[in-house]
């Protein structure tokens, strides 16, 4: 969620062309990341009955759909934009994610009741990553442009996305072979070394560069988050991204009515640094950028938490804007 706010502020506040190798490994998973951990930690709904997993369905609807739709509305009014044509874009103003996010989950309840009386996680397994490479080819050849209807229903990001959704469900059915794959020795290595590949060079192909980097990430944070260790900081690090996680939701709805164009200077600052020759032949965009836009971020964020605090005092507000 921070990466998301981090680009946005990049995309949006500063709106520089160029960009640093970090900020192009942080585009290369956190949009993925999220998707496959929503499929990694969902992936429950497979072994339940129909009962069990339209009651699933309709909580999602309540916790993404409608939060959508009325954060949608109070945007679009206080920006004087239209309503009916922000839906129109495939884009949502920018609330596509929860969007696209709830028709995965509607159509992994759909292929679940379909699964419901097959035993097997292998067979389960199977199907559904069958269904992701044909999801795969379907945005490749039919919905990589999507125009008429399709921009209504957000097909062009839930085709692209949904694979590595339902990559990560199975991940999480097999969660215990997954890690054990993950945890092999020369795996990270593989991973590092295909996603430096297609940062540098660039003739990875931009799908299976976005899947490592994620693994990659993923196995960083696994490893990170296992390490026993009692210091202070480490405390108030992982206090802090709990924090954040537990108001994703509230961070990802409100943080566009935070976003502002930075001063000009700075704008021309950080450009300046993508062709000055500060040491050798190069200048540390990268750093500048993770630092300035980093503390940005956290500060935004920070915002949207006090903010969500605030508005779910409000009886009803909260369920409106944050399905809970």
């Amino acid at each position: 969620m921070l990466l998301v706010v981090y680009w946005h502020i990049i995309c949006f506040s500063v709106g520089i062309g160029e960009r640093s190798n970090l900020t192009k490994f942080f585009l290369s998973f956190y949009l993925m990341t999220f998707f496959f951990i929503s499929g990694f930690v969902g992936h429950k709904s497979v072994s339940q009955g129909c009962q069990a997993i339209s009651r699933f369905v309709i909580k999602k609807a309540s916790t993404l759909l409608v939060p959508a739709f009325v954060s949608l509305g109070v945007f679009c009014f206080l920006a004087g934009r239209s309503y009916l044509t922000a839906l129109s874009e495939g884009s949502k103003s920018g609330y596509w994610f929860t969007m696209a996010l709830f028709e995965m989950f509607a159509i992994l309840g759909g292929c679940s009741c379909l699964l419901a009386k097959i035993g097997d996680v292998r067979v389960k397994s199977g199907v559904l990553l069958l269904l992701a490479l044909t999801v795969y080819v379907l945005h490749k050849f039919v919905f990589a442009i999507p125009v008429g209807l399709s921009e209504y229903l957000c097909l062009g990001y839930l085709t692209f996305y949904f694979p590595v959704f339902l990559f990560g469900v199975v991940c999480g059915m097999n969660a215990e072979l997954f890690h054990a794959v993950l945890g092999c020795k020369y795996v990270p290595l593989a991973l590092a070394i295909l996603t430096l590949i297609g940062l540098t060079v660039g003739f990875i192909p931009n799908y299976l560069l976005r899947v490592c980097s994620t693994l990659l990430v993923y196995f960083v944070v696994w490893k990170v988050a296992s390490v026993q260790m009692e210091s202070g900081l480490k405390k108030c690090v992982v206090n802090f991204l709990s924090i954040v996680g537990q108001n994703t939701i509230q961070i990802y709805f409100l943080h566009y009515f935070l976003i502002f164009r930075v001063p000009e200077p700075v704008v021309e600052y950080i450009a300046g640094l993508y062709h000055d020759k500060c040491f050798l032949i190069h200048s540390s965009a990268g750093f500048v950028e993770f630092v300035l836009v980093g503390v940005l971020s956290l500060l935004v964020s920070y915002c949207c938490i006090v903010m969500g605090r605030l508005l779910n005092t409000v009886p009803g507000i909260g369920r409106l804007m944050f399905g809970k």
